[in-house]
């Protein structure tokens, strides 16, 4: 694990929970039923921090929807079959399109759990 690991999940639980939960009142005061897709925060200390928050109420109408983003493509735009950056700590460079196809699985995974 990282340098923060288990921080992530209690900046999730201790901010951006209150937060979820004021967003969806205020979308609900407008829209009684609406479902709110909810995803991660971007937390570059523990980016591997996709867990499901923990509500203190009533969770009904709300979707946890994590989704994954290979860096060096997120970054240059383009895509490089030949490389990657490994999000397991400590970051690291992953070469070769097989070995790049491997750690797009691993991450694929994570989101997964």
């Amino acid at each position: 694990g990282g340098v923060m690991e288990g921080n992530g999940q209690k900046f999730v639980d201790s901010y951006m929970v209150p937060f979820y939960e004021s967003f969806a009142k205020a979308v609900r005061s407008e829209i009684p039923n609406a479902i709110l897709f909810l995803d991660p925060n971007c937390d570059f200390e523990d980016h591997n921090n996709m867990r499901c928050p923990k509500f203190h109420g009533d969770t009904e109408g709300y979707a946890w929807a994590p989704h994954w983003y290979d860096f060096v493509l997120l970054i240059a735009k383009e895509f490089r079959s030949w490389g990657t950056i490994s999000k397991r700590f400590p970051p690291h460079p992953v070469f070769g399109s097989r070995n790049v196809v491997k750690e797009w699985a691993k991450q694929v995974e994570w989101v997964e759990d």
